[in-house]
């Protein structure tokens, strides 16, 4: 999809100079990925579902990145020796701002997952009649093949498993959403732009 993306912008850009569009199909891109992520199951069809959200999210990369660094030099385009250390400038700027990018969400997923944890945990508890029903179903599986204090051990290991996974895909979720709003307010903004060229 960047490359896709690339060649699109490429033969637009020169016809179609004006930025404000392609910052707003970035944007959307962005948004629309977000969205869709947010929603994924686990019957979500991979070439129907997560690949478009993926081909997405390369589209928003090309039409955001592209455009900004396209408008960011065009007036320094006869000055090689200012062109050169522009771009020096924007790629360190743009290592700091993947690098700051990855560590937050780094850190937002893994608050999120210790949230999302800490509920789901509330309910592994002796009064819960869900967390015994499942772990006498679960244990008298696992104790067709080992005695029962075993099964029981098994189980109750198992149930915290599917605790740790679910609460880092409810924090996936959250993140997701996250980057939805991001691309909604990014859309907005550029759409009340009057002075983006």
């Amino acid at each position: 999809s960047m490359v896709f993306g690339v060649w699109l912008q490429m033969k637009l850009f020169p016809k179609m100079p004006n930025g404000k569009k392609y910052f707003l199909v970035g944007f959307f891109c962005i948004s629309s990925y977000g969205l869709m992520m947010s929603n994924v199951s686990s019957s979500a069809d991979l070439q129907t579902y997560i690949l478009p959200a993926i081909m997405l999210y390369g589209l928003f990369g090309i039409f955001l990145q592209g455009t900004t660094a396209a408008k960011s030099f065009s007036e320094l385009e006869h000055d090689s020796t200012m062109f050169s250390h522009a771009q020096q400038f924007k790629n360190m700027v743009s290592q700091i701002g993947q690098s700051m990018g990855v560590a937050l969400a780094s850190i937002g997923l893994q608050w999120r997952t210790t949230v999302h944890y800490d509920v789901l945990n509330n309910h592994v508890a002796s009064n819960d009649p869900i967390y015994q029903k499942t772990l006498a179903q679960v244990a008298t599986q696992y104790a067709k093949h080992t005695d029962a204090v075993s099964a029981q051990k098994m189980a109750f290991s198992w149930i915290q498993s599917l605790l740790s996974q679910q609460s880092t895909l409810l924090a996936g979720i959250d993140y997701f959403t996250l980057l939805f709003f991001v691309g909604i307010i990014g859309f907005v903004v550029m759409l009340i732009q009057k002075r983006l060229n």
